[in-house]
């Protein structure tokens, strides 16, 4: 066996090759008693509806900033409150004991890396961009605000 660190994708993004990595180690939707699994309201057939479209970025080389986060928010929230048993199913995929506790492991590491690319590919959408929400001279904005507010 030859071990590479190649990631199960073509991103050049580190974190969305972990992400691929991370999500190598579930079941696929083949797996009905996994999905059935997840916590969130929303019935399996509504998961796959949102999921899989999202998880064909993977397989491309640049995928749209907005398509990323996409894909992270979804993540969150079918991952977003986790019980001990999820937990303990996501950690004998693993095949590392205590299950529940690398399963929790596991699922920590999800919303870390989901959050981190939410973030990051967020603030490249139309409604992240910082300089947007921020002016350019702020000084010079927030002295003739100041100066419009009525004095206290």
């Amino acid at each position: 066996m030859v071990v590479t660190d190649t990631p199960d994708t073509t991103t050049p993004d580190p974190d969305l090759a972990h992400l691929a990595d991370l999500i190598s180690m579930i079941p696929g939707p083949d797996d009905p008693y996994f999905w059935k699994s997840l916590p969130s309201e929303s019935r399996t057939d509504y998961i796959f509806q949102k999921l899989v479209p999202q998880m064909q970025l993977l397989r491309k080389p640049n995928p749209e900033p907005v398509e990323i986060a996409s894909l992270a928010k979804y993540l969150i929230y079918f991952f977003g409150s986790t019980t001990a048993k999820l937990h303990d199913h996501i950690g004998r995929q693993t095949d590392i004991a205590p299950y529940e506790l690398t399963g929790r492991l596991w699922v920590e590491d999800l919303h870390a890396t989901c959050w981190r690319l939410y973030v990051r590919y967020h603030a490249r959408t139309r409604t992240g961009r910082w300089e947007r929400k921020w002016p350019e001279d702020f000084h010079a904005w927030w002295a003739a605000r100041r100066e419009s507010e009525p004095a206290e």
